[in-house]
């Protein structure tokens, strides 16, 4: 992926819960399904369980639909179903253009992939995990798309007002009568929230409201239920930042939900959970079946501190990183090295058998969960969360015998992990040096072809000296 600019806000999403009034159902019905009929594939969420999984109107339907019940004329409902549903699927052909071009850049990496050494080959691996990541959010959800906004009328002015060119932007911009005042700024339809009270209120559009016949603007939804993120809202609110809320409805409490959307900047979030960070320092964590092991070394791969939380339930998750990040802020550390157990598989857990490799399993701890939790909380305090490969760390434990390095293999796994994610060996000098362990054992063997060096699978080492004598 090619460089970007830093982004100076974070975006959060928070869900709450959501109280209709018996109006306020009737309203959102409505509204739904006026959008839904305009654009199916937008709106379509906030009607599925009336619907039942209806098959999806076609065009003419829908304009029927548009004629019959909400009295519009067929040039209105022309233009507001077609011109919109051909602006829809260009940019919907588009977002598949990019999708294709991307796995065409991921297979050109590929191939150059085992001509790359050193940090050559490190960027083009991180390469193609972003511009993967890019297409599995581009591939669950649809794109955006504006009807009638300034990138159509630019065109129009560079073409100097072109007759067809403004009878196009005219017909598109029908939409937005439905949609919101098509001559103010704020067009579009508000959701305002009370951040203290919670009152969730939608004002309705004259062209909606002509549609609908509905006797007010503005309708009182009902009551939203903040847990998490609540100052972050209410701070964004104040200062009129862009907020997105989206109703869903949860199919298994049978209920509406609202889900937030909203930024916030990261000098604020740094000015109240940074990390005073000491340089040099990391701490490697290392996580097992009802508790995770973490140790913070220096610079110099000195292990600082050490210590182990334990978890009850996979509930327990976000206490887990909260207090993680607690003890990460006492001793100054806000750079964190973690496993990269994404290749342990379904298939794979089911068939282990042993105690010791069920543990691996991390089986009483989400592992998603845990590492997306984590690395949004470092993002927050101004860290950096890394995954790194934890090949050998538990096995390499044998050789760290002194206590300073953790008293049980856990804690030596993670302390080895954060040697890992400094570019450090996890093999002691001592045994990386050693020249019994460097040194080729060969021997002689003596068969009827004659003699020949072999390798000496006994404990008793031949020099090349004495294999060359008798020779």
């Amino acid at each position: 992926m090619k460089s970007k600019k830093n982004k100076d806000y974070l975006v959060f999403t928070y869900p709450s819960r959501l109280h209709l009034t018996k109006e306020g159902k009737n309203i959102l019905h409505m509204v739904g399904l006026f959008l839904s009929t305009v654009r199916n594939d937008d709106y379509s969420y906030m009607v599925s369980h009336y619907r039942n999984d209806n098959p999806i109107p076609s065009k003419s339907e829908r304009r029927k639909r548009l004629m019959e019940k909400y009295e519009i004329s067929r040039r209105e409902a022309d233009y507001v179903v077609y011109a919109n549903s051909d602006q829809y699927q260009l940019v919907l052909r588009t977002s598949k253009e990019n999708i294709a071009n991307w796995n065409k850049e991921i297979t050109r990496l590929q191939k150059k992939l085992p001509s790359l050494y050193g940090v050559k080959k490190k960027n083009a691996t991180d390469t193609i995990a972003n511009i993967n990541k890019k297409i599995r959010k581009a591939s669950s959800k649809s794109p955006s798309c504006c009807f009638g906004g300034s990138k159509l009328q630019r065109k129009i002015t560079q073409n100097h007002w072109d007759d067809s060119l403004r009878e196009d932007w005219d017909n598109k911009r029908l939409f937005l009568y439905f949609m919101g005042e098509s001559g103010k700024k704020c067009g579009n339809d508000t959701i305002k929230l009370d951040s203290n009270t919670g009152e969730l209120s939608i004002k309705i559009s004259s062209g909606m409201q002509q549609a609908l016949k509905l006797k007010n603007r503005e309708y009182v939804l009902g009551e939203a239920t903040i847990k998490h993120g609540k100052k972050n809202v209410q701070h964004s609110i104040e200062q009129r930042v862009a907020t997105t809320y989206k109703f869903q409805w949860d199919c298994n409490k049978k209920e509406w939900r609202l889900h937030i959307t909203t930024r916030v900047e990261k000098k604020s979030l740094h000015k109240e959970y940074g990390i005073s960070h000491i340089p040099g320092r990391a701490c490697g964590i290392d996580q097992n079946s009802g508790f995770v092991s973490c140790t913070i070394v220096d610079k110099h791969g000195n292990p600082i501190a050490q210590r182990e939380f334990h978890h009850s339930h996979s509930k327990d998750i976000q206490a887990l990183v909260h207090s993680i990040y607690l003890w990460l802020k006492k001793n100054h550390c806000n750079e964190v090295y973690i496993e990269n157990l994404k290749s342990l598989s379904l298939i794979k857990r089911s068939s282990i058998g042993s105690a010791k490799a069920l543990n691996r399993t991390v089986n009483k701890i989400p592992y998603y969960t845990f590492s997306t939790l984590l690395k949004r909380k470092m993002e927050i305090c101004g860290g950096k969360c890394t995954k790194v490969n934890p090949y050998h760390t538990s096995k390499n434990t044998k050789f760290w015998k002194s206590e300073k390095y953790g008293k049980t293999i856990h804690q030596k796994a993670s302390y080895l992990i954060a040697r890992r994610g400094m570019n450090l060996s996890i093999v002691p000098r001592c045994i990386r040096q050693s020249p019994q362990d460097n040194s080729v054992c060969l021997g002689v063997s003596h068969s009827k072809n004659g003699v020949g060096l072999v390798n000496d699978i006994h404990d008793n080492k031949i020099s090349n000296d004495s294999v060359c004598s008798d020779l």
